[in-house]
């Protein structure tokens, strides 16, 4: 007897294994994605930050030509504003949408641009200047929510 082919043990055994295979590749290929996301966010946040300190240094520097809403109190400037309004002046990377607005995107390619922000910027008695910056807390802006810090 020349049986020629495959039993139906042997091709269900190749599919289980194929099975299993595709499940690891596909759980590494989703973890390094969301990795390289969370990775993302935090660069944005990073220029965020570089961004706000220039937006403040600028608004406060008394020669600026911008339109920003400063409350001063002794030694601490406070400016609340959007982080468009950062990116429509130019402190912030951002990119034109088809209609031609300029949109600020997180990893998930959703438009932070409405989410608020504090930038704080205060000189002690030394005339040593720090910084801070905290975002709403909010879904709009989610993947940088609840921000606070101090640089």
């Amino acid at each position: 007897m020349n049986n020629k082919g495959f039993t139906l043990i042997e091709l269900l055994a190749i599919v289980l294994l194929l099975a299993i295979v595709s499940t690891i590749g596909t759980y590494a290929v989703s973890s390094y994605i969301e990795s390289s996301r969370k990775a993302s966010d935090k660069i944005l946040w990073e220029n965020i930050k570089t961004a706000s300190k220039q937006y403040i240094d600028e608004c406060t520097s008394g020669v600026s030509t911008l339109s920003c809403s400063i409350t001063l109190e002794a030694n601490t400037a406070t400016i609340n504003t959007t982080i468009q309004t950062i990116a429509n002046n130019g402190f912030l990377n951002s990119v034109t949408d088809d209609s031609g607005n300029i949109v600020v995107l997180d990893s998930n390619k959703n438009n932070i641009g409405t989410c608020k922000i504090t930038i704080v910027r205060t000189t002690d008695a030394n005339y040593n200047v720090s910084y801070s910056v905290t975002t709403e807390n909010n879904d709009r802006c989610k993947n940088i929510k609840n921000k606070n810090e101090s640089f």
